[in-house]
């Protein structure tokens, strides 16, 4: 019997033989089967799987991306404190930056609404909504009075 080396590949274990050949195999969709049960598999049908599993890009690149926005998003929050503290010494407006910010807050909520399905993610979406389209109003009322 052929030596076997094993390696991991996505979810699946593949036996490689040592030795070219497959006497003892027969092949099925495209894998090849040994008499025995291992499995063996051509380099191309090894790199069409490890492409459907990575159709949408690696962990790595997920989560880097993930962190990216995730630091773009907290510098818009500073600055927006920054710009409504600002105005609110000058004595300017700042409801608009205020309902920015609920805005932001309740697209949060229902993005974790989307995805848990808890009925508190969606009443805090609603209500970051809400105080958002609140100050929104207070800010037109108090604009165009």
């Amino acid at each position: 019997m052929a030596k076997v080396l094993t390696s991991k590949l996505g979810n699946a274990m593949l036996k490689i033989p040592s030795k070219l050949g497959k006497e003892n195999t027969f092949k099925y969709r495209g894998e090849f089967y040994e008499k025995g049960g291992a499995l063996f598999m051509d380099k191309n049908e090894i790199l069409r799987r490890s492409q459907e599993e990575n159709q949408y890009g690696d962990e790595r690149e997920k989560q880097i991306k993930a962190k990216s926005k995730s630091i773009g998003q907290d510098m818009i929050v500073w600055s927006l404190i920054i710009l409504t503290i600002f105005n609110a010494i000058k004595g300017f407006p700042v409801k608009h930056f205020i309902a920015i910010l609920w805005a932001g807050t309740a697209a949060e909520y229902y993005y974790l609404f989307w995805k848990n399905r808890k009925k508190k993610d969606l009443f805090c979406g609603l209500l970051a909504t809400s105080t958002s389209l609140g100050n929104l109003l207070l800010l037109y009322l108090e604009v165009f009075q």
